[in-house]
């Protein structure tokens, strides 16, 4: 029996991607995490981890080479939505960490004072938290220490200090590194790590801590607790009932895990929040602040100091760069517009075009031949070596044809005065076609190949004394 009735329409959503607001996706932070010149392993590392730290709107697996050029990046991150770029560089004295803002700056330079790889971190504690499932959604972002406009105290090291308008930069930067917080739409379950930025002003350096976010809700007893984990079973080998290991608080054999800073929910529950840290840890000190990407006018600088004069240099020599790049790009996308439209004009006509070929446009007045009874040069005209075939086609250059005789053969001494023969065709042609000299033609000339090889003959002939 035929079955009856329409098919099923599917009421569930087929791709959750497409879901995704085009207006969600633009708001979005994204991020290049990569390295400059030549480093370390560990710098190589610590690269890593700070890919780690930016998932998971950051590109993990990128591979960058030593030929990719900043501008490379630049050119692809409006493709994809990328707005960050962080750079690790390494010299003799010292490793830099700089964060930039796409596409039009500013840019900051951190000095890296120290720094501790996550293996290292995790290598010291006890029982290290974290998994796979923690990196599927940003982290909750803390800055600490970054606001108001105290001036920080002058360190040992010299350099000036950040002062409030290079604080509240610095915390612009980074605070549009993550992506804010919806509080009416935050869901706490998905707040599985925390970053934070603390600066301190004594020494005048902003310090860098990665956790993960561990939940315990409180008010249990412990032997139910116990029963609720589902990834670790209890052991009940030891108890006659299940009363018994509850009571008895699930046992003695392991040890009282410490609770959190308690807070409240939303259903009158609370939950023990504890914080674990699993790195890498950043010790950063601001020594620069400039504008655009990587090659503006310096804003802030710590060790060096400009004159009002100096700074009005740097910035119309700034702009002067700006101005050369605009121009070559403009005149780069006229000459594509350009070939663009005489490929296309070509192709109505019915013409082949070939970019690399360039056009043979004769002056006025001008003869392709010596003498009087040669022709004019065309671009499909047939003829020796030099010349091309009859299909039109240009004929290739080959390195050693000068090796190989004419298949063609030549033409006859009356049509070598248009076109010319063989490969020496042209002197003999041009005087049976009219003409006093040689012929420019297709093989009238002879090629340097040849006449190298005639030197060498006849020499062999003469007489050695």
């Amino acid at each position: 029996m035929p079955r009856q009735g329409k098919k099923r329409k599917k009421s569930r959503p087929v791709n959750k991607e497409e879901q995704v607001g085009a207006t969600e996706t633009k708001n979005t932070p994204r991020c290049f995490v990569l390295k400059r010149g030549h480093v370390g392993d560990r710098i190589k590392d610590l690269v890593k981890d700070f890919r780690n730290v930016m998932m998971p709107n950051c590109a993990k697996s990128l591979r960058e080479s030593k030929h990719n050029r900043i501008e490379d990046f630049i050119a692809v991150a409006a493709h994809y939505n990328v707005t960050h770029l962080v750079m690790f560089t390494a010299t003799k004295s010292a490793t830099y960490m700089k964060l930039a803002r796409l596409p039009h700056g500013p840019t900051l330079t951190f000095k890296v004072d120290s720094f501790t790889l996550s293996r290292d971190i995790k290598a010291s504690q006890k029982r290290p938290k974290g998994g796979t499932r923690d990196y599927t959604s940003a982290p909750l972002q803390v800055l600490n220490g970054l606001g108001g406009l105290t001036d920080a105290i002058e360190r040992e090291g010299g350099g000036k200090p950040m002062k409030g308008p290079e604080r509240a930069l610095t915390a612009e930067m980074l605070r549009g590194l993550f992506p804010a917080i919806d509080v009416p739409t935050f869901n706490q379950a998905e707040c599985r790590r925390a970053a934070l930025f603390s600066y301190d002003r004594e020494e005048d350096v902003v310090h860098f801590r990665h956790f993960h976010v561990g939940r315990k809700q409180t008010g249990i007893e412990r032997g139910v607790s116990r029963l609720l984990k589902t990834a670790r079973l209890p052991n009940l080998g030891r108890q006659n009932d299940i009363s018994d290991y509850v009571l008895g608080g699930g046992g003695n054999t392991e040890s009282e895990m410490e609770d959190g800073v308690e807070v409240p929910m939303l259903g009158g529950n609370k939950v023990a929040v504890r914080l674990t840290e699993s790195g890498p840890r950043l010790k950063l000190l601001l020594v620069k602040a400039e504008e655009g990407v990587c090659g503006g006018g310096v804003i802030y600088h710590r060790f060096q100091t400009k004159t009002p004069t100096q700074e009005e240099v740097l910035k119309e020599r700034a702009r002067q760069r700006s101005k050369l790049k605009e121009r070559n790009s403009r005149l780069e996308s006229k000459a594509t517009a350009k070939l663009k439209a005489a490929k296309a004009k070509r192709k109505d006509r019915g013409e082949e075009y070939n970019d690399s070929e360039e056009e043979f446009v004769p002056n006025p007045g001008e003869s392709d031949s010596d003498g009087e009874g040669g022709g004019k040069k065309s671009k499909h005209q047939s003829g020796g070596q030099g010349g091309q075939q009859e299909d039109g086609k240009k004929k290739r250059f080959h390195p050693f044809g000068w090796k190989k005789k004419s298949s063609s053969g030549g033409s006859t001494g009356e049509d070598g005065g248009k076109g010319g023969g063989g490969k020496s065709g042209g002197k003999s042609g041009g005087k049976k076609g009219g003409g006093k000299g040689k012929s420019k033609g297709g093989g009238g000339k002879q090629s340097s190949g040849q006449k190298v090889l005639d030197r060498f003959s006849s020499a062999q002939k003469r007489p050695r004394t």
